[in-house]
């Protein structure tokens, strides 16, 4: 058995700053991250073997505008002055886990199991231009507060959502010769994004060694594949990061980890 913590923090400073564009609108990036690793395999009996694994994280990020309350000002051709406009705070919580449970009996090795690949929830706080940019075409424009154009960023800027997904599988390795086995087995996948839920895969596969067996040649006739993808929070409505040339980075790991080592029933499988 072993438990492993993992601490991460990065962070940028200074983002965004360089040519037109003045150090006071710049602004400032930092993430933490958070992972506990669990894993355990029990030995059951001269025959069953159980594999389980388990991973929990958290993540959470921010962008904060070195000028707060203010708003941004772009004199075309001219400068970019005021706050940065580009403040934001995101989260992430994710579960993982995968069971496997192995028997082996005679020609055959059994084997069946759940995996949680996905148990997340992302969140985000979009305050992006929320005390407005103002626009202006000249130097002169800007003197005379004469903007051409003024944006501005209303509503609420939160979101959040989960996502899930989950599988089965039953399959059996049987070894019919010394250099040749046969495997069938059956898998189900579910995701929370897809409306289809039956989704069965029978898989079917042969193993052949020829010869002084130093050489395997594996074929899987018949598979069935699942996938899909979720909603990003990198996307550009719901998160925007400008490096600047001037930007410094920093960014610090820790960990601390403890392992044991159990054992019930017998000896290792037939």
């Amino acid at each position: 058995m072993s438990i492993r913590y993992e601490y991460g923090e990065r962070s940028v400073m200074g983002q965004g700053v360089g040519g037109f564009i003045l150090p006071e609108a710049a602004s400032d990036w930092s993430e933490r991250r958070h992972h506990i690793y669990f894993n355990e395999k029990a030995v059951l009996s001269s025959a069953l073997i159980n594999d389980f694994s388990m991973r929990l994280g958290h993540h959470d990020s921010s962008t904060t505008s070195r000028l707060e309350g203010q708003s941004r000002v772009v004199v075309l051709d001219s400068f970019t002055g005021g706050g940065a406009q580009a403040d934001d705070h995101t989260t992430q919580t994710h579960f993982q886990f995968n069971d496997v449970l192995s028997w082996a009996h005679g020609k055959h090795m059994i084997k069946t199991g759940i995996s949680v690949p996905d148990l997340r929830r992302r969140g985000s706080n979009n305050l992006n231009n929320r005390d407005g940019t103002f626009y202006f075409s000249s130097l002169e424009d800007y003197e005379q507060r004469r903007p051409f154009s003024f944006t501005v960023q209303q509503g609420d800027g939160r979101l959040v959502f989960w996502q899930k997904s989950l599988g089965l599988f039953l399959q059996d390795d049987i070894r019919l010769r010394s250099n040749l086995s046969v495997g069938v087995g059956l898998r189900y996948d579910w995701q929370n994004y897809l409306d289809d839920h039956d989704n069965l895969a029978p898989r079917l596969s042969i193993a052949y060694a020829p010869g002084s067996h130093k050489t395997k040649a594996r074929c899987t006739p018949l598979c069935c594949a699942f996938c899909s993808s979720a909603p990003s929070l990198r996307n550009g409505a719901l998160r925007r990061t400008i490096v600047g040339r001037s930007s410094t980075q920093s960014r610090r790991k820790a960990g601390i980890s403890w392992r044991a080592r159990r054992r019930t029933g017998g000896g290792s499988p037939a």
